[in-house]
């Protein structure tokens, strides 16, 4: 699973290569800083062949990247098409960072 990661002032971009995998089969989730991507490739069973060599592979894969906490989660967007998996993370301003601090008092 190859990826590239890059960086704008406004997003971070993932890509990642999929191959073989149907977007239905993709699974992302966001815990605690990493944002995991799960994906199986199923054998398409359909064929009447008894294969003689075979160097597809098929099963589930699992990568994970830490992405930390600095971007809007509820903008996130991923999309899907020949093969490449390509997640959006927004970046926060400044200014949103510190609207997430809290001061804490102390009694």
């Amino acid at each position: 699973m190859k990826s590239v990661i890059k960086e704008n002032d406004d997003c971070y971009v993932i890509d990642v290569e999929v191959p073989g995998a149907k977007k239905e089969d993709i699974d992302l989730k966001l815990e605690d800083g990493y944002l995991f991507i799960t994906y199986t490739v199923k054998e398409d069973s359909t064929e009447n062949y008894k294969y003689l060599k075979n160097e597809r592979f098929f099963g589930k894969l699992k990568r994970s990247f830490y992405v930390g906490y600095d971007f809007k989660k509820e903008q996130i967007e991923a999309s899907y098409e020949n093969g490449i998996l390509s997640i959006v993370l927004p970046k926060l301003k400044p200014e949103e960072k510190e609207a997430e601090s809290k001061k804490i008092l102390i009694k």
